[in-house]
């Protein structure tokens, strides 16, 4: 997709939101443009930060849409006659980073450095391939691709009451999401396979909320 895109004159940007945090992503191998996410989810951090970034190569020809004091080179110049933009991609940050929440993004980044992308990759890929095994096996219907190169860490099946299902399962210590009628499943590497069997026997307790 980069190398048709390229050839055409495109720019492409890689949204890593659902993945970044359980699989190694190498934006010099990938060639991508740019490349973004937040720290929610699989980098096991908080709320209210994100991360951008920028391919240097295309930093001077790219001008950002909404400037503030941390987009300037000298963000203390404090002067508003004058755009000095950061040569870095530092002049994309617009806005003042919630301090508090940096703590938890910390804790939660160096977690993730801590036990490493190849082995959370090979953990989590473990745990949904058990997920995915043990719902075809009962004839569930499986929303996600089979191919575990084909999907991250999320985890579909289909359900005609997900709402209620949802909520079932959250009374027996599952915790799940929805979309649509599809029933989310995120694991991560802290998880295991006595979790997937519980998973799985609730799931068996409530097939009938499935299709």
């Amino acid at each position: 997709i980069v190398e048709i895109a390229h050839r055409k004159g495109a720019l492409v940007l890689l949204d890593t939101y659902q993945s970044l945090g359980t699989m190694p992503i190498d934006v010099k191998r990938l060639n991508v443009d740019f490349l973004v996410g937040g720290t929610l989810k699989y980098l096991l951090a908080s709320s209210g930060q994100a991360y951008l970034y920028v391919r240097k190569e295309l930093l001077p020809t790219l001008d950002p849409t909404a400037v503030g004091w941390f987009t300037q080179a000298n963000i203390f110049a404090m002067n508003n006659s004058a755009h000095a933009p950061a040569p870095t991609a530092r002049k994309f940050e617009a806005g003042s980073p919630p301090v508090p929440n940096l703590y938890a993004t910390l804790a939660g980044i160096k977690l993730v450095q801590q036990v490493g992308p190849d082995k959370i990759r090979c953990e989590v890929q473990g745990i949904t391939g058990a997920i995915k095994e043990g719902a075809m096996r009962r004839g569930w219907n499986l929303v996600s691709p089979i191919d575990p190169n084909r999907h991250g860490a999320l985890i579909t099946l289909r359900s005609h009451k997900v709402d209620l299902l949802v909520k079932l399962l959250a009374a027996e210590n599952v915790i799940v999401s929805h979309r649509d009628d599809n029933l989310r499943i995120s694991p991560h590497f802290y998880n295991n396979l006595g979790d997937v069997n519980h998973l799985m026997d609730c799931l068996t307790k409530y097939k009938h909320l499935l299709v």
